[in-house]
């Protein structure tokens, strides 16, 4: 269930990168997309720095994960929480970083190794219904956008 789970988001994010380069006209071989969307296995593959500096994101997709962010932190200090409804909405940012994605390359590959398993997180929140499961959750997201930051900018 997990691979099917993780064949669809990927399908879903080779979908959005493919319609933002199929936009764009390259006029060298240099320019030419080199999108390949290869299925990770988010606990087996390590991010890595792009010779020990952060990978850059095009602008277009930070907004998207400073919002993810934003919204965990605002979810922490509430004093009413609701999972459910912050799943929904770090689901809407994470649709809009697939649709926003221009980015090819070692950075896309290495893009992807934190993405999809932070989708798989987002989904998992939506789904729980254990106070300490969805605590768990909320933990792992934290560490999530950490990661992201170690690695990306």
């Amino acid at each position: 269930m997990k691979k099917l789970i993780i064949i669809g988001l990927l399908a879903t994010m080779a979908w959005g990168c493919q319609q933002k380069t199929e936009k764009q006209v390259p006029t060298t071989e240099a320019e030419k997309p080199q999108h390949e969307h290869v299925l990770i296995d988010g606990a087996s593959q390590e991010l890595s720095l792009n010779n020990g500096d952060k990978w850059l994101v095009n602008e277009e997709m930070r907004p998207f994960v400073q919002k993810g962010s934003d919204l965990l932190t605002d979810f922490d200090k509430a004093s009413n929480k609701d999972a459910k409804a912050l799943a929904s909405l770090l689901t809407e940012q994470n649709d809009q970083i697939v649709k926003s994605c221009t980015m090819t390359g070692k950075g896309h590959e290495e893009l992807h190794k934190w993405l999809l398993p932070h989708m798989e997180l987002v989904k998992s929140l939506g789904n729980s219904t254990d106070s300490v499961e969805t605590a768990n959750l909320i933990g792992q997201l934290q560490q999530s956008y950490s990661l992201y930051n170690q690695y990306f900018k």
